[in-house]
């Protein structure tokens, strides 16, 4: 089975549970913490969707997930037994990275490439 956002349009090829993307309002945070805040309120909606599959008898052996968006951020706090399998596709850096791979958008020292 898969837990995905609802705007994730990849074919589903196995019973697919989805979560509303979130919107937090970042508006008045710094950069650097308005993404984390969007993560946390993701990992938010998809613990929702864990604890009701738990409610319904759910307990996998295993879970696997990426951990870049905060989705597996609460796996264990809700199916402490089960194993949890990591994806790290990315490790994000602020220069030499997909981050900054624009010249037009190069931020030249640590507090602009931070967002402060």
């Amino acid at each position: 089975m898969a837990i995905t956002d609802s705007e994730n349009k990849q074919p589903e090829i196995v019973p697919t549970y989805r979560y509303p993307t979130p919107t937090p309002d970042v508006r008045r945070l710094p950069r650097v913490v308005a993404r984390f805040a969007h993560n946390l309120a993701r990992a938010e909606l998809v613990a929702k969707v864990m604890i009701d599959l738990k409610r319904q008898g759910l307990t996998p052996e295993v879970v696997a997930g990426h951990c870049g968006w905060g989705e597996t951020l609460f796996v264990k706090e809700i199916w402490p037994e089960a194993k949890l399998i990591i994806y790290g596709e990315y490790f994000y850096r602020t220069r030499g990275s997909d981050y900054d791979f624009d010249p037009e958008f190069h931020k030249s020292n640590m507090g602009a490439r931070l967002g402060t």
